[in-house]
């Protein structure tokens, strides 16, 4: 009996510690302590299960319950938005649930095959059921000492967490191999000892918790565990005292007690949540932002700081596919609210410090003021989810670098030509509203593949990551006596030119003022992509606000090369970058085909002239567009206006909604949605995207205008529109039917730019002025040719003279 009194007594979590040759002893031959400890352990197993269960319910109800409440967020519920969890806590959420499950699977394993009973090693089965608590307890705390909540930061707290929950694991089977009668005791501290050491990460939050959530609630988890801790210890006290019964009334206390740790930890989350939200408020709200470089301004007319309303909160955003990725971000397509498509462009900087949420509400604030244009990519707004930062912008269908490389280089045929300089006056009108600001917004990296194409064909600039990029400046020296920034290019790349494509997308220093009288310059990091840098931004010559302007010039009129030339190589020969940037500096451009229009071909010529003196403004560049658009739109419209009347005569297919009193004056109405069907059935356009843009470009022009001129282009079964007489000069005027044409102001043209009626302003094509359309030599009638090569030496001229171009 002296063995049996050693061994005797019960273990914590349902082990009893029996010799194999008493354990077939009756309730009779054994001591009264052991068998209330037999006769209690089915009840203690029941707890058990009972708490397993309870976890996993609790854990999976917080995971569930979060993606619920995000639901009725998405709608715009400010309420509920304000309870939901950072998704970057969602991983965790589901890494405690897999992990309940787990234990739990264990545990009813080991009951199924009655371990508990029958093991050798039931001190191993008893560190198994203490290092499920004791993930519980960890991760969330080991996740809040990491500097953020990216990914690799909860793996690593993960990693951390599964060592510290499993070390007394081994102690245990060790101790189960090497126990003894002499020495129970000793093994017995040895293993209390071990399971102690755990309390020192508790001990050192209550002592200097982490930046991150709220102290107190950190506290409150760790004191949490603490307690945990100390009825552990207590329990097994008073079962080496055989105080079998009050032992296991503890122990059920303890799971109870332990059960609790899922509510702890979504009180912690919602802390840390409610901190990163008070953290990017904070900074976003109150920095302002002060920008004097000429490079990237900040326009006393910009705002200067980020207005609450560009603050979307991350429960508002639903990320769904990957669209896109680029140099420093990740395009999705998603909705905002769960109602409005929009495009996410996510940023996941390595660290999320006040300096960068600053910069980027810098971003957003200038955003927030630049996209008050149609040919701007629409901003919505900046959101915050830790570790990531989005901005929130309009969800278009492709770049116009893939819609126009959709084609085969080869010569483009009328509708595709007024479909492509449609597209190049969007692009020239977006970088003439970024320089009308005072001091100009320079953009810095233009260039097709940021030129996006809406469902209704409008071009709209985005990617403004060059002109508000974070401050990286560094200190080098200055050789104002030669091209240094191919030298310093070459040397930061240390790449061979055969392993580099010429569009590679470059980052270079130039110095901010050449006019330092020190050798040693502030610089700034240049970005852009090789082709369509502008010869003295590569020579570092100068940096003056107007010639960054004609910098911007230069890389918009090479960008319209790539527009009039898809699929063409710009330098056949070229295939690396530093090579690209040695020609552009030797003066070599892109070829341009003897075929095209004249005043094409001049634009092109003077808009990458060498000396940035001589390149027209980005204003000019619209003016010029704008003639040939109104030349070619108005001899298209009457051809493709006799052709539909010729295909329709006699049939039901013309959509007339009202004729007019008087049929010899009154042009016939029809809706948007009949012309765009026109458009596609005479195979004019492709799609309906391209029908719609058609459309607009028409009212732009001044051919077609609405019932009551007051609406845009739509495709639209209830809107009404009308060709303009096409014998009329003065096409601002329109005759429509006498019950809409009593309109006092035609606002058709600036519709059909999509500006808004009645806050426009002044239309910078024209600085306020008309020339009539009948001074300008008409083109001769081009079925296939886009070459327009019939076009007198007059019309270059003419416009020359009356300072168009």
């Amino acid at each position: 009996m002296d063995k049996m009194t050693e061994m005797s007594v019960p273990v914590f979590d349902g082990v009893l510690i029996l010799p194999k040759e008493l354990r077939h002893l009756d309730d009779s031959e054994l001591p009264a302590v052991v068998v209330v400890a037999r006769h209690a352990l089915p009840t203690l197993q029941l707890w058990l299960l009972a708490h397993y269960i309870a976890m996993v319910v609790l854990s999976g109800a917080s995971l569930g319950y979060l993606r619920y409440r995000r639901r009725i967020a998405l709608h715009g519920d400010r309420g509920v938005a304000l309870t939901v969890l950072l998704p970057a806590f969602e991983p965790l959420l589901w890494v405690l649930t897999v992990v309940s499950v787990f234990f739990l699977a264990v545990f009813v394993w080991a009951l199924r095959w009655r371990l508990y009973e029958t093991t050798q090693q039931p001190q191993v089965l008893i560190e198994v059921s203490y290092a499920s608590r004791q993930f519980m307890f960890l991760l969330v705390l080991l996740f809040m000492l990491e500097p953020s909540v990216s990914p690799v930061s909860l793996r690593r707290a993960v990693v951390f967490t599964a060592v510290l929950s499993v070390y007394t694991i081994p102690i245990a089977w060790l101790v189960g191999r090497f126990t003894t009668n002499s020495n129970v005791f000793l093994i017995y501290w040895v293993v209390r000892v071990a399971r102690a050491l755990i309390c020192v990460p508790y001990g050192y939050i209550i002592y200097r918790p982490p930046h991150r959530a709220t102290p107190t609630a950190l506290r409150q988890i760790a004191v949490f565990a603490g307690v945990y801790h100390v009825l552990h210890f207590t329990c097994n006290i008073i079962f080496r005292r055989d105080y079998v019964r009050t032992g296991f009334c503890v122990t059920y206390v303890i799971l109870m007690w332990a059960s609790l740790s899922p509510l702890l930890t979504w009180r912690v989350l919602q802390a840390d949540t409610n901190h990163w939200r008070s953290l990017t408020r904070r900074v976003c709200l109150s920095q302002v932002f002060d920008s004097p470089s000429p490079l990237s301004p900040v326009s006393s007319r910009l705002p200067t700081t980020l207005h609450r309303k560009y603050l979307v909160d991350f429960a508002f955003l639903s990320a769904h596919s990957r669209i896109g990725i680029g140099t420093h971000a990740v395009i999705f397509n998603g909705e905002l609210r769960a109602r409005m498509p929009v495009a996410i462009k996510t940023y996941t900087p390595k660290k999320l410090s006040d300096d960068v949420i600053a910069a980027f509400a810098r971003e957003a604030a200038l955003g927030g003021a630049r996209t008050k244009h149609p040919n701007i990519v629409t901003f919505y707004g900046l959101s915050f989810s830790p570790p990531t930062i989005s901005l929130i912008m309009e969800l278009c269908q492709g770049t116009l670098e893939e819609i126009t490389r959709v084609e085969s280089p080869q010569l483009l045929t009328r509708q595709q030509l007024l479909l492509r300089i449609a597209y190049m006056l969007d692009m020239a009108r977006a970088i003439a509203y970024l320089h009308s600001f005072t001091p100009p917004l320079i953009h810095r990296d233009i260039k097709p593949a940021n030129f996006f194409v809406n469902r209704h064909g409008r071009v709209k600039l985005s990617d403004f990551g060059a002109s508000r990029r974070m401050p990286h400046d560094t200190l080098v020296a200055q050789d104002s006596n030669s091209c240094s920034l191919i030298k310093g290019w070459r040397r930061l790349t240390k790449q061979p030119a055969s392993s580099m494509n010429s569009t590679y997308h470059t980052s270079m220093t130039l110095p901010f003022s050449p006019e330092s009288p020190s050798s040693l310059v502030r610089m700034r990091t240049l970005h852009g992509t090789a082709e369509y840098i502008a010869p003295e931004v590569i020579c570092g010559t100068s940096v003056t606000t107007f010639d960054a302007q004609a910098a911007d010039v230069y890389a918009l009129v090479v960008s319209l090369w790539d527009v009039l030339h898809p699929g063409r190589d710009k330098h056949a020969m070229v295939s690396a970058s530093r090579d690209v940037l040695d020609i552009v500096v030797g003066g070599e451009r892109p070829p341009i085909e003897s075929s095209l229009h004249p005043v094409l071909r001049d634009l092109l010529a003077r808009g990458w002239d060498a000396q940035p003196s001589r390149r027209p403004t980005a204003a000019e560049v619209v003016m010029t567009l704008d003639r040939v658009q109104d030349q070619l739109m108005m001899e298209f419209a009457a051809d493709f206006r006799q052709e539909v009347i010729q295909n329709d005569s006699g049939t039901c297919q013309i959509a007339i909604v009202e004729e007019a009193h008087d049929s010899a004056s009154s042009p016939q109405s029809f809706t948007g949605q009949w012309l765009c069907l026109q458009l596609r059935s005479l195979q004019i356009a492709s799609n309906t995207s391209e029908a719609l843009r058609f459309g607009s470009a028409m009212m732009d022009t001044g051919v077609l205008h609405h019932a009551t001129h007051s609406r845009g282009f739509a495709l639209s079964n209830e809107l009404l529109y009308a060709f303009d007489d096409p014998h009329m000069h003065n096409y601002d005027a329109v005759v429509l039917p006498t019950s809409v044409a009593d309109t006092p102001r035609c606002e058709c043209r600036a519709l059909g730019q999509s500006l808004p009626r009645c806050s426009r302003e002044e239309d910078t094509r024209n600085n306020g002025r008309r020339i009539r359309l009948e001074s300008i030599p008409r083109l001769p009638r081009q079925q296939q040719s886009p070459s327009l090569d019939g076009v007198e030496a007059l019309t270059l001229d003419l416009l020359r003279n009356q300072g168009s171009i």
